[in-house]
């Protein structure tokens, strides 16, 4: 190459460089400041004091919402229902729930509620508390079931809760009561499989699986899930075409990026410990019910023997 094009190349390398540097160098200076003085204890992440100062200097209502998640076609559940339903919450334990054998190698552990404008993920909880109860014990495996874990994201119809976190994000290192909860129960109870109730703006149903949860065993359980009429979504999140239709089974790729950004998410938690973990999206443009019905015939194909077999 001639040294005269090497050194084009090399200036205007340089030159990009250095305004990429002068143009972030002030806003990384800004949140960095602010960052020391206001976080009282908390483990530094630039990724999640970035998002902390933006909502800080955002309107409670664009605080409220998430721009990657709009709300505009979900349908939220009546003011006296939610009421209703707040009151039988402030008497539930989140501990309270256990079914099934409790001898069982086989423990699987269930989230609800992790975020609050997910209204069915929510709501749902009750009819999937009833069909537990009403289950043959005998042949259950030993289930934990969480009471829903962002009730004040679900009174105020956001994505994050009352410290303004989101917590599915920053998992393995936050300092927020509600993150540790869950990580104390999955060190704690040791699951064998983490199932997490999601929905979203997914064209149908979708359930995405990390990198260490076998495919065979996702298989089974879409084909038993396809078997009770849900639809399986062709696409992911980012409207690529996946393999398998309902199936977004995370790549190293996928891992790298999360890694990069500083993401930490409970599939990610439960990934490093070696622990099988799916989170399970529904389409929250449906009704509450159809939603709520989904989510119990998911459930049912999790529990069926056929797939719990190791």
């Amino acid at each position: 190459m001639k040294p005269q094009l090497m050194h084009l190349i090399k200036y205007t390398m340089f030159t990009m460089n250095f305004f990429l540097y002068v143009l972030l160098f002030p806003f990384w200076l800004v949140v960095t400041l602010w960052t020391i003085a206001t976080h009282k204890g908390r483990p530094w992440n630039f990724i999640c004091e970035v998002k902390r100062f933006t909502k800080f200097y955002a309107n409670k209502k664009q605080a409220d919402t998430t721009i990657l998640f709009p709300e505009k076609n979900t349908e939220r559940p009546d003011t006296q229902l939610i009421k209703k339903q707040l009151r039988a919450f402030s008497k539930i334990s989140i501990f309270e729930t256990n079914y099934g054998n409790p001898k069982s190698f086989r423990r699987i552990l269930i989230f609800t509620g992790i975020h609050g404008n997910e209204f069915a993920s929510v709501t749902g909880f009750f009819g999937i508390n009833k069909l537990l109860k009403r289950s043959n014990k005998s042949v259950l495996p030993n289930i934990k079931l969480t009471s829903p874990l962002n009730i004040y994201g679900y009174k105020k119809n956001t994505r994050f809760d009352e410290l303004g976190e989101d917590l599915n994000r920053n998992f393995a290192k936050s300092l927020n009561p509600k993150i540790k909860l869950q990580r104390n129960l999955i060190d704690n109870f040791k699951p064998t499989l983490v199932v997490s109730f999601h929905e979203g703006p997914v064209n149908n149903f979708l359930l995405i699986s990390e990198p260490n949860t076998q495919v065979q065993f996702t298989n089974k359980f879409l084909r038993l899930t396809k078997q009770q009429g849900i639809i399986l979504d062709p696409f992911s999140y980012l409207k690529y075409p996946l393999k398998t239709s309902g199936l977004w089974q995370k790549g190293i790729f996928c891992e790298v990026l999360q890694r990069i950004g500083s993401l930490s998410s409970l599939g990610m938690y439960c990934q490093n410990k070696g622990i099988k973990c799916i989170t399970l999206e529904t389409n929250w443009n449906l009704s509450l019910k159809e939603r709520e019905k989904m989510q119990i015939f998911i459930l049912e194909a999790i529990l069926d023997q056929k797939i719990l077999i190791n």
